[in-house]
Protein backbone atom coordinates (compact mmCIF):
# COMPACT_ATOMS: atom_id res chain seq x y z
CA UNK A 1 0.00 0.00 0.00
CA UNK A 2 1.14 3.35 -0.87
CA UNK A 3 1.53 5.68 2.26
CA UNK A 4 0.34 9.09 1.54
CA UNK A 5 1.28 12.05 3.21
CA UNK A 6 0.47 15.45 3.53
CA UNK A 7 2.38 18.17 2.20
CA UNK A 8 2.93 21.32 5.17
CA UNK A 9 -0.08 23.49 3.36
CA UNK A 10 -2.03 20.85 2.96
CA UNK A 11 -1.92 19.30 6.93
CA UNK A 12 -2.70 23.21 8.15
CA UNK A 13 -5.57 23.45 6.26
CA UNK A 14 -7.05 20.45 7.21
CA UNK A 15 -6.23 20.84 11.07
CA UNK A 16 -7.95 24.46 10.29
CA UNK A 17 -10.89 22.48 8.52
CA UNK A 18 -11.30 20.11 11.94
CA UNK A 19 -10.90 22.97 14.23
CA UNK A 20 -13.61 24.89 12.32
CA UNK A 21 -15.92 21.95 12.59
CA UNK A 22 -15.96 21.45 8.70
CA UNK A 23 -14.64 17.81 8.91
CA UNK A 24 -11.32 18.13 6.64
CA UNK A 25 -11.99 15.37 4.66
CA UNK A 26 -9.46 15.69 1.61
CA UNK A 27 -10.65 16.44 -2.27
CA UNK A 28 -11.32 12.65 -3.80
CA UNK A 29 -11.18 10.65 -0.97
CA UNK A 30 -13.75 7.86 -1.41
CA UNK A 31 -14.97 6.34 2.45
CA UNK A 32 -14.73 2.94 1.71
CA UNK A 33 -16.90 0.08 3.89
CA UNK A 34 -14.01 -1.21 6.30
CA UNK A 35 -14.54 0.40 10.13
CA UNK A 36 -11.35 -0.60 12.27
CA UNK A 37 -13.13 0.58 15.49
CA UNK A 38 -12.10 3.12 17.92
CA UNK A 39 -8.94 0.77 18.45
CA UNK A 40 -6.46 2.22 15.67
CA UNK A 41 -7.06 5.66 16.98
CA UNK A 42 -6.11 4.62 20.62
CA UNK A 43 -3.20 2.30 19.33
CA UNK A 44 -2.10 5.52 17.20
CA UNK A 45 -1.83 8.02 20.30
CA UNK A 46 0.05 5.32 22.37
CA UNK A 47 3.61 4.95 21.69
CA UNK A 48 6.81 7.05 21.89
CA UNK A 49 6.78 10.41 19.46
CA UNK A 50 9.44 13.04 18.86
CA UNK A 51 9.52 16.63 16.93
CA UNK A 52 12.56 18.16 14.80
CA UNK A 53 12.45 20.54 18.42
CA UNK A 54 13.16 17.68 20.67
CA UNK A 55 9.70 17.88 22.21
CA UNK A 56 8.17 14.88 22.91
CA UNK A 57 4.72 13.38 23.02
CA UNK A 58 4.03 9.85 24.90
CA UNK A 59 1.24 7.42 24.86
CA UNK A 60 0.42 4.11 26.71
CA UNK A 61 -2.83 1.87 26.95
CA UNK A 62 -3.90 1.01 30.17
CA UNK A 63 -6.72 -0.30 32.20
CA UNK A 64 -7.10 -2.88 29.14
CA UNK A 65 -9.42 -5.21 31.60
CA UNK A 66 -11.88 -1.65 32.21
CA UNK A 67 -14.71 -0.56 29.83
CA UNK A 68 -13.29 1.14 27.09
CA UNK A 69 -10.11 1.61 25.24
CA UNK A 70 -7.41 4.09 27.57
CA UNK A 71 -4.09 5.73 27.11
CA UNK A 72 -2.55 7.57 29.32
CA UNK A 73 -0.31 11.13 27.03
CA UNK A 74 1.95 13.24 28.58
CA UNK A 75 4.11 16.00 26.74
CA UNK A 76 7.05 17.36 27.19
CA UNK A 77 8.73 20.58 25.83
CA UNK A 78 12.28 20.69 24.90
CA UNK A 79 14.30 21.66 28.24
CA UNK A 80 10.76 21.57 30.42
CA UNK A 81 9.19 18.78 32.86
CA UNK A 82 6.68 16.93 31.53
CA UNK A 83 2.85 17.80 31.38
CA UNK A 84 0.96 16.35 33.96
CA UNK A 85 -0.66 13.04 32.79
CA UNK A 86 -3.80 13.07 30.76
CA UNK A 87 -6.23 9.67 30.36
CA UNK A 88 -7.96 9.41 27.07
CA UNK A 89 -11.39 7.00 27.02
CA UNK A 90 -11.06 6.85 22.90
CA UNK A 91 -14.80 5.40 22.37
CA UNK A 92 -16.88 4.74 18.70
CA UNK A 93 -19.29 8.13 17.93
CA UNK A 94 -20.29 6.75 14.65
CA UNK A 95 -19.40 5.51 11.60
CA UNK A 96 -15.76 6.71 11.08
CA UNK A 97 -15.85 8.81 13.91
CA UNK A 98 -14.40 8.63 17.49
CA UNK A 99 -13.95 10.76 20.34
CA UNK A 100 -11.10 10.68 22.93
CA UNK A 101 -12.57 11.89 25.98
CA UNK A 102 -9.87 13.21 28.53
CA UNK A 103 -10.44 12.40 31.95
CA UNK A 104 -8.26 14.67 34.82
CA UNK A 105 -6.68 13.14 38.09
CA UNK A 106 -9.55 13.54 41.16
CA UNK A 107 -8.46 16.30 43.83
CA UNK A 108 -5.87 14.71 45.75
CA UNK A 109 -4.06 12.54 43.05
CA UNK A 110 -0.11 13.18 44.11
CA UNK A 111 3.44 11.88 44.17
CA UNK A 112 5.90 10.38 41.39
CA UNK A 113 3.44 8.78 39.90
CA UNK A 114 -0.38 9.84 40.26
CA UNK A 115 -2.24 7.41 38.17
CA UNK A 116 -0.83 4.70 40.57
CA UNK A 117 -3.40 2.71 41.94
CA UNK A 118 -5.92 4.42 40.19
CA UNK A 119 -8.80 3.20 38.29
CA UNK A 120 -11.18 4.78 35.54
CA UNK A 121 -13.70 5.44 38.37
CA UNK A 122 -11.15 7.32 40.03
CA UNK A 123 -10.90 9.78 37.41
CA UNK A 124 -13.28 13.01 36.15
CA UNK A 125 -14.77 13.74 32.40
CA UNK A 126 -14.05 16.85 30.75
CA UNK A 127 -16.01 16.53 28.17
CA UNK A 128 -15.69 19.97 26.91
CA UNK A 129 -11.88 19.07 26.03
CA UNK A 130 -13.01 15.89 23.80
CA UNK A 131 -10.90 15.62 20.83
CA UNK A 132 -13.50 14.24 17.83
CA UNK A 133 -11.69 12.25 15.36
CA UNK A 134 -12.76 11.47 11.47
CA UNK A 135 -11.18 8.47 9.09
CA UNK A 136 -9.76 10.77 6.30
CA UNK A 137 -8.14 8.11 4.69
CA UNK A 138 -6.93 4.16 5.78
CA UNK A 139 -5.45 3.92 9.19
CA UNK A 140 -5.10 8.34 8.77
CA UNK A 141 -7.27 10.42 11.33
CA UNK A 142 -7.77 14.62 11.78
CA UNK A 143 -9.22 15.58 14.78
CA UNK A 144 -9.98 18.48 17.30
CA UNK A 145 -11.63 19.52 20.01
CA UNK A 146 -15.44 20.97 19.55
CA UNK A 147 -16.51 22.33 22.70
CA UNK A 148 -15.53 24.99 24.95
CA UNK A 149 -12.12 23.99 26.29
CA UNK A 150 -11.60 26.11 29.40
CA UNK A 151 -8.39 28.25 28.22
CA UNK A 152 -4.40 28.44 29.95
CA UNK A 153 -3.75 31.60 28.98
CA UNK A 154 -4.82 34.63 30.83
CA UNK A 155 -6.20 36.24 27.57
CA UNK A 156 -7.87 33.87 26.12
CA UNK A 157 -11.33 32.07 25.90
CA UNK A 158 -10.64 28.91 25.21
CA UNK A 159 -8.14 26.18 24.28
CA UNK A 160 -8.05 24.61 20.41
CA UNK A 161 -5.89 21.27 20.35
CA UNK A 162 -6.18 19.84 16.67
CA UNK A 163 -3.91 16.57 15.95
CA UNK A 164 -3.73 14.52 12.35
CA UNK A 165 -2.85 10.90 12.47
CA UNK A 166 -0.83 9.14 9.69
CA UNK A 167 1.42 6.34 9.20
CA UNK A 168 4.60 6.92 11.64
CA UNK A 169 3.54 10.70 12.52
CA UNK A 170 1.39 12.81 15.30
CA UNK A 171 0.76 16.51 14.00
CA UNK A 172 -0.45 18.64 16.98
CA UNK A 173 -1.42 22.02 16.82
CA UNK A 174 -2.28 23.65 20.47
CA UNK A 175 -3.29 27.10 20.63
CA UNK A 176 -5.40 29.87 23.20
CA UNK A 177 -8.00 31.47 21.35
CA UNK A 178 -9.46 35.02 21.81
CA UNK A 179 -13.27 35.99 21.88
CA UNK A 180 -12.53 36.59 18.29
CA UNK A 181 -10.81 33.55 17.32
CA UNK A 182 -7.48 34.94 17.04
CA UNK A 183 -4.83 33.10 18.47
CA UNK A 184 -3.40 34.34 21.85
CA UNK A 185 -0.61 31.61 22.33
CA UNK A 186 0.55 28.99 20.26
CA UNK A 187 2.76 27.96 17.32
CA UNK A 188 1.47 29.45 13.98
CA UNK A 189 1.51 26.13 12.25
CA UNK A 190 1.56 22.50 13.64
CA UNK A 191 4.24 20.69 15.57
CA UNK A 192 5.07 17.21 13.35
CA UNK A 193 5.81 14.64 15.52
CA UNK A 194 7.98 11.13 14.64
CA UNK A 195 7.20 8.29 16.06
CA UNK A 196 10.21 6.51 17.79
CA UNK A 197 10.79 2.92 19.08
CA UNK A 198 12.26 2.93 22.48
Amino acid sequence: MTRRVLPAVGLVALLAACADGSGGRPDGYVEDHVDPGPDQVASALAGTYRSSAGDVWRGQRVWQDQDGLWVVVERQARGAAASSPVAYRVAFAGPSHYVATPHALSDGASGPDPLAGLAPGDLRADEACAITFRRIGPGDYAGSTEGTCPPQAAAAEQSALALVIEEGTLSVWDRQLAPDSSVVEGPGAPVVYERTVE
